[in-house]
């Protein structure tokens, strides 16, 4: 089993504007928790799931004609991933392994209306507009590198860098 703090960087999505603009992305600070299990000498299986907090960012979307709304978005994707590690040297104190897989990534977008303006000389709409929430799942690779550094026999410190690409069409 190993664990550890990460912290997690989104590339803004792709803008809609005129309808939603602002695309956003950011880091946020997150932790993953995983088990690899040794097939032979140099190959392995392992299993990760990632957390972390949610991204915020400020949003405009088209309302009606002329009307817009100012939005405050928030973001995240917890994710699970199955891994095949490959460590060509796994003797060695310092021993590189390839990492390689698929992720679910489960989304979670939660859209806070701030402020809604007509375009027009109508007033805006009276009362609190309910948040949006969009939840789905979305199926990508996952590639990395782990730097494992034997401490003893049965323990290591282990640099890690991964990176998941989603197959999606992020609008966030």
């Amino acid at each position: 089993p190993h664990g550890a703090g990460v912290r997690a960087v989104h590339t803004a999505g792709k803008s809609d504007c005129p309808y939603l603009c602002g695309p956003f992305g950011g880091g946020a600070p997150g932790v993953v928790a995983g088990v690899q299990a040794p097939v032979s000498p140099t190959f392995g299986v392992g299993f990760e799931a990632g957390f972390e907090r949610s991204i915020q960012a400020e949003q405009s979307a088209r309302v009606s004609l002329f009307g817009t709304a100012r939005l405050l978005t928030s973001h995240r994707d917890p994710t699970i991933s199955g891994l095949i590690v490959w460590t060509p040297h796994p003797e060695a104190r310092f021993a590189q392994a390839l990492v390689v897989g698929g992720t679910l990534a489960f989304r979670h977008t939660v859209r806070h209306t701030i402020a809604v303006s007509t375009g027009t000389n109508l007033p805006p709409p009276r009362g609190q507009v309910p948040d949006v929430v969009l939840d789905d799942a979305a199926f990508g690779l996952t590639g990395g590198v782990d730097f494992p550094l034997r401490i003893s026999p049965r323990l290591f410190l282990i640099p890690t860098l991964r990176v998941h690409y989603l197959f999606d069409q992020d609008l966030a």
